[in-house]
């Protein structure tokens, strides 16, 4: 849980910035994306850890 959220908080406050950078409006894309990958880092962070944890693969 605290990696979860660790990386949404990096992926929250870095995405704005990025994508100021490529040219694109921060406002209008930050929130729908940030949970996006939020989301899916949370599953992977969770399968990663679950596999370990099973020691599959």
């Amino acid at each position: 849980m605290v990696s979860v959220v660790m990386i949404g908080s990096v992926i929250g406050m870095s995405l704005p910035f990025v994508l100021n950078k490529l040219g694109f409006d921060p406002a209008t894309a930050s929130a729908p994306l940030i949970t996006s990958i939020s989301d899916a880092s949370g599953v992977l962070i969770y399968l990663f850890i679950a596999s370990r944890f099973l020691a599959i693969g």
